[in-house]
Order: C-alpha cells, then sequence, then structure tokens
C-alpha cells in the first residue's frame, strides 16, 4: 500500500517519499498571467483562509474571523444555511502513482460521487475547473479500484456579497489530456539540461 503525504507549507505531495505533480500543477496555464502578483497573493491568502474556516464550519467547530476574509465565510455560512449539506469527506487527499490532489468537499449520493470545490476566485473559469474535478475523479476512481463510475462535480463560490451553487461536468479526458502534455514538458525539461 503506497503512503501519500502533503506537505502543507509547500503545497507538496509525496508518494512513498517520492515527489509527484499536484493537479494544480498539471493544470496551470496562463490564465492568472495577467494579474499583478500583489493581488494574486492577496486572494490566494483570502482563498486559503476562508477554505479553513469553511472546513471549520463544516466540521461543526466555530472558526476565527479575521474582517479581511469575514464577509466569504458568512456567505459560506448562508449556503450552508439553506442547503444543510454533510459532507462524507472533506478536504480529502486523492492520488494515483503519477499525481495527487485535495479535493475539497466528497458527498456519496445513491447514483453518484459528488466532488465539491469552494472556490473565492473573482471569475469561475469553468473549462479549468472541470478539468481540475477531473483530476480529482479520476485520482478517487483510482483509490477505489474504480468502484465509483458516476462522477458529479460542481462549486461552491463565494464572493463577498454573493454565494453561488454551480454545477460542472467533471472533465477525466480533458485532465488526462493535461498530464499528457505536462509528462512531455518534464521529459523535455530533463533533457535540455
Amino acid at each position: 500500500m503506497s503512503k501519500i503525504e502533503f506537505i502543507e507549507s509547500s503545497h507538496t505531495y509525496l508518494l512513498d517519499g517520492v515527489i509527484i505533480p499536484s493537479v494544480s500543477q498539471i493544470i496551470a496555464d496562463d490564465t492568472y498571467l495577467s494579474i499583478p502578483p500583489h493581488i494574486l497573493e492577496n486572494a490566494a491568502k483570502r482563498g486559503t483562509a476562508v477554505h479553513l474556516a469553511s472546513e471549520m464550519i463544516d466540521l461543526g467547530k466555530k472558526p476565527k474571523l479575521d474582517s479581511s476574509f469575514a464577509e466569504w465565510v458568512v456567505q459560506y455560512c448562508l449556503f450552508q444555511m439553506k442547503h444543510d449539506i454533510t459532507f462524507d469527506e472533506i478536504e480529502t487527499v486523492v492520488h494515483t502513482n503519477e499525481f495527487a490532489g485535495t479535493l475539497d468537499r466528497l458527498f456519496y449520493a445513491h447514483d453518484h460521487v459528488l466532488i465539491v470545490d469552494v472556490k473565492t476566485t473573482s471569475k469561475l473559469y469553468k473549462d479549468k475547473i472541470a478539468i481540475q474535478l477531473g483530476g480529482y475523479a479520476h485520482a478517487h476512481k483510482h483509490m477505489n479500484n474504480g468502484d465509483y463510475t458516476n462522477y458529479k462535480g460542481a462549486v461552491i463560490w463565494l464572493t463577498k456579497n454573493k454565494w453561488e451553487y454551480v454545477e460542472i461536468e467533471p472533465n477525466v479526458d480533458g485532465f488526462l489530456k493535461k498530464l499528457a502534455e505536462y509528462k512531455e514538458r518534464e521529459v523535455a525539461n530533463e533533457i535540455s539540461w
């Protein structure tokens, strides 16, 4: 049985002590290239804080709120008040022998597995999210020996003033294409030195 480790401070996954790429690394592109670094850094801090707070809420704990991101957490609370979902898994690391990722929420329905991602971005890039969810679905299926075949996806999109629940079909084929491209780049980088 393989042992997976996640080092949160560096966002690094180790499989049996060997670094493997994350879903985020594999699907990385130039989507955010035009955004100034300080804005991306602030958005990343907010996203991390809101994720942690929403996780605590779903675990029945009280999060410590910082005024700089409290509105997003309030929106998550409003989402939960309306839907009252008890997720089966929260912040779960999934992996294959080639990559790993942490899916935000998982819910086992009677006829499908629902993978839910929490987003705090100013815009939803649905095609990119579909590929991300596809990676999670592929890894989850791999870890469960193919026992689950029907995956659905969704995003809980939090902004300062509202929340939206957006269904997005996981794109496994799109993810596998990105994985193949990633491997090709890595081989080219190894040869170039």
